[in-house]
């Protein structure tokens, strides 16, 4: 384990590390002025069981926004969606094929 990096384990996934510099980095990036202005169809995917960042960042980055977007959240879903793929994929179809 490096000193500047944290280890993150989810349920059934390998663990990995997450260096510190990008926690950082992300602080100082305003993601609510980019995501005012996305400008292409949004498709927020999310865990309800994400131990990586907490559902709430989704809700709130969808909400930001404009439309036309999509917030599909799965109960019990870890960050990589893992054990939800069989909810997630059709909803990614579906989301492509509203808006290709």
């Amino acid at each position: 384990k490096e000193k500047d990096s944290l280890e993150i384990r989810e349920f059934g996934a390998r663990p990995f590390l997450l260096n510190y510099s990008f926690k950082e980095s992300q602080r100082r990036f305003d993601y609510a002025a980019a995501l005012r202005f996305l400008p292409c169809p949004s498709l927020f995917l999310h865990g309800t069981a994400d131990a990586m960042v907490p559902v709430q960042e989704s809700i709130d980055a969808c909400a930001l926004a404009p439309e036309p977007k999509r917030l599909k959240l799965f109960e019990g879903g870890s960050h990589t969606l893992e054990e939800s793929q069989g909810q997630a994929i059709p909803a990614l179809l579906e989301f492509l094929r509203e808006f290709l």
